[in-house]
């Protein structure tokens, strides 16, 4: 991660770097002064004093180099020649460099010999970071890909802190030179800052595209909606793209698509084809790989609309469950359970979604085809129905789903039975027993008929 110093013009960027450095030093407890000339035309870009214990006080002088190359040995030593004319009046006076972009060899060869004896510091832009969180507590450098991850799915190369006008913002990078840039706290940049940060982004580093992220992802949902709104339409049906964009158009107050959407979703759908005639229909059955087409479904934005079709639920079915057993590495589902796993993986597309994909976290603990152990294999199905009866539970209290299973698949309310034993060492085994019964239903019009989870107070 580097450190990035703007201004908008190169004696600005110097005078950038100057604030940031009397923002570190007086945090430190320095008096400081800006852009001093000493006898003799010295020029200090800073100079700090502060209050000693014993002996007078204690001088800094400051010289900060802001430029884009590394600084050479006559950078050094000019710096170090103001530093002795400073010491001969003041032995209390120390030397600080900032090299905002490093220092060649030469110069760190040099540091190193010196640096024991106290009087002079060098600071690179990788020691810097330390001092800013010292005046502006960053977000760890580590949350910013998961920030990110909410908002798209490109991968972040590299990050980095920009400092500008007494601001912090983040530099995010992207594969093939694409960035965007975030305020301190991870929120977008609105103010006018942006256009110059672009411009001198684009100017001084490798990046060359602009990505608002918050805005790509809405523009990600859209197409992601108009996509699992096209798949409910015509998953049952055969219907025409005019006739999908004008169902489109009706779903939802305020919510209008294009024919040229429609038909960029159409393509993006590998289960649809268009035929001459311009009816949209589902490719040949033979054709789809269910265990992929579900986890295309379930990839994307998925409606509720595409789970209420019966193309959705009818291929969930005894041929899947076999094809999701062979998935878990052959896991074994009793006969008297098949009927209600179905029946969950029907319903909740949280238990669908971890049935589709190789559960690691129990297949690691099996053969190709059976546990390492056979006397944990009914260990393994009931681990594996437990979570899908988890999955099923997660999803009716989620509340983008109440409407869905209150009035579209009439499951107005579950019980949920939980006995609990547990044994201590001496002790007779302690027995918990727990009930809850949770219910859907509509608040009233004045909250729009939205339907909510409750808890049903026991009688």
């Amino acid at each position: 991660m580097k450190i990035f110093v703007y201004g908008k013009t190169n004696d600005d960027k110097g005078s950038q770097l100057e604030a940031l450095t009397a923002a570190i030093l007086k945090s430190m407890g320095y008096s400081v002064v800006r852009n001093e000339v000493k006898s003799g035309g010295n020029e200090l870009d800073v100079v700090a004093t502060k209050r000693g214990a014993i002996g007078g006080d204690v001088n800094l002088i400051c010289e900060c180099k802001s430029r884009n190359d590394l600084i050479s040995m006559n950078d050094w030593l000019k710096f170090i020649g103001k530093l002795h004319l400073e010491q001969r009046k003041n032995q209390m006076t120390h030397g600080l460099m900032i090299a905002l972009n490093g220092a060649n060899g030469n110069v760190l060869g040099s540091y190193k010999d010196i640096k024991s004896d106290n009087y002079i510091t060098l600071i690179t832009d990788e020691d810097l970071l330390a001092h800013i969180n010292a005046i502006h507590q960053m977000i760890p450098e580590k949350q910013v890909p998961k920030m990110i991850g909410q908002y798209s799915r490109k991968d972040v190369v590299d990050t980095n802190i920009i400092y500008y006008e007494n601001c912090f913002y983040w530099h995010v990078c992207f594969p093939n030179g694409e960035y965007t840039i975030l305020k301190d706290d991870l929120s977008n940049v609105v103010d006018d800052n942006l256009d110059s940060f672009k411009g001198l982004i684009e100017s001084q580093t490798e990046a060359r595209l602009y990505i608002d992220i918050k805005e790509e992802q809405e523009a990600i949902q859209r197409r992601s909606f108009i996509r699992s709104l096209v798949l409910s339409y015509t998953l049952d049906e055969v219907h025409t793209l005019d006739e999908i964009t004008e169902w489109i158009n009706g779903v939802r107050d305020g919510f209008t698509v294009s024919d040229a959407e429609v038909k960029e979703g159409l393509d993006a759908i590998p289960y649809l084809n268009i035929a001459e005639d311009g009816k949209v229909s589902v490719i040949d059955e033979n054709d789809i790989d269910f265990i992929e087409f579900y986890r295309f479904i379930l990839h994307d934005t998925v409606s509720t609309k595409v789970m209420a079709t019966s193309f959705y639920k009818n291929h969930i079915n005894e041929t899947l469950l076999a094809r999701i057993q062979i998935l878990q590495k052959n896991i074994q589902i009793p006969e008297g359970n098949v009927d209600e796993c179905l029946f969950l993986l029907k319903h909740s597309p949280t238990a669908l979604s971890y049935s589709i994909h190789e559960y690691r976290d129990l297949t690691r603990y099996r053969s190709k085809d059976k546990a390492l152990f056979p006397n944990i294999e009914k260990a393994h199905s009931e681990w594996y129905l437990d979570n899908v009866m988890r999955g099923f539970i997660t999803d009716y209290n989620n509340g983008a789903l109440s409407e869905y299973y209150l009035d579209t698949e009439k499951i107005a309310s579950i019980e949920i039975h939980t006995n609990l034993k547990i044994f201590k060492d001496g002790l007779t085994p302690k027995e918990i027993h727990h009930f809850k019964a949770e219910c859907l239903g509509h608040l009233g019009e004045e909250y729009n008929n939205q339907a909510v989870l409750m808890v049903k107070i026991p009688e």
